[in-house]
């Protein structure tokens, strides 16, 4: 299921499962990578992982219709530029989960999250939405690119709360931006470089709740992307799987083709205002101020978190 032609200096799997708590499995995962060298430059290779949260299958129909969408909106994208692509393609996936929710009653009110990464050449491209994760590593080191929109993670930065509340507070399954919610959204972009053995690996939270950041390192060092992302989900269930588990591991092969110069990685912090990274797909904030905002993100924080439940 998982080779591709030797041409393309990147192998990947991908493996979702439901754990052993949940009867059903509300994770979506999947990737597409180009049949040439030439479309790999130029397109790219795009990688997702969504959890889906609603009533009923609402949660499944979310990530399926999310990742569906992003799909068919990467393989009609012709913009030259990585993150203007990868742009569109969220926005697309947004409104189509949107629009999806209002036209169902029994969908009413769904949403997911959304972790998408695009390679093209040695340039990658991480768009995140919501607490699925996005890691590269590097010489067994592993580094997390994006960073949780969750009510746990938000305490940590307000140095409230330890980076240990993240497998253990309470309410560290309440996420505070989810796609599909509003008909826009505010998505976080990072840009990355890769290089030859660098391994990505995107994945739920059901996986990095239950399997720490320099166990996932480990767990994909000297095995092939297929043994990786199966030890991956073994582990998490191992420690009693309590949430749907999904991963996406990719493996450089080579320094890709069409190779720039390194340039500065940027992040969340570091890129805010330059419309790069962590700006508004959207517009779902920008009017608010004040009391009037702390409520209103609260109530979305409450809503979110109930549909999780």
């Amino acid at each position: 299921m998982n080779r591709e032609p030797p041409e393309i200096p990147v192998q990947i799997a991908c493996l979702t499962d439901p754990g052993r708590k949940r009867t059903t499995n509300e994770d979506a995962v999947s990737y597409h990578i180009p049949g040439n060298r030439e479309e790999f430059e130029s397109r790219g290779i795009l990688c997702i992982v969504a959890d889906g949260m609603g009533g009923h299958d609402a949660g499944e129909v979310a990530s399926a219709t999310a990742v569906e969408a992003m799909l068919g909106a990467f393989l009609s994208e012709n913009s030259r530029d990585p993150v203007e692509s990868l742009r569109n393609c969220v926005t697309t996936a947004n409104r189509k989960v949107y629009e999806t929710s209002r036209s169902s009653g029994s969908q009413s009110g769904m949403g997911t999250t959304l972790v998408a990464a695009m390679l093209r050449g040695n340039q990658l491209h991480v768009a995140n939405v919501g607490d699925s994760r996005a890691y590269r590593i590097r010489g067994g080191e592993p580094e997390q690119i994006t960073t949780d929109h969750s009510w746990v993670q938000e305490q940590i930065l307000a140095g409230v709360l330890t980076k240990e509340a993240l497998h253990t507070h309470p309410r560290r399954n309440l996420i505070t931006r989810a796609l599909g919610i509003y008909p826009g959204i505010e998505v976080d972009y990072f840009s990355k470089t890769v290089r030859k053995d660098d391994v990505l690996v995107l994945c739920s939270d059901g996986l990095w709740g239950e399997v720490r950041d320099d166990e996932i390192a480990r767990a994909v060092e000297g095995r092939s992307v297929e043994e990786a992302a199966q030890v991956l989900v073994d582990l998490a269930n191992e420690r009693g799987g309590p949430d749907n588990i999904s991963v996406v591991v990719a493996r450089v092969l080579e320094n890709p083709g069409t190779i720039q110069d390194e340039q500065p990685e940027t992040s969340m912090e570091e890129a805010a205002g330059s419309g790069k990274t962590g700006s508004p797909v959207g517009g779902t904030t920008p009017f608010l101020s004040g009391v009037g905002a702390f409520i209103l993100i609260g109530l979305v924080v409450l809503i979110i978190y109930l549909m999780r439940k």
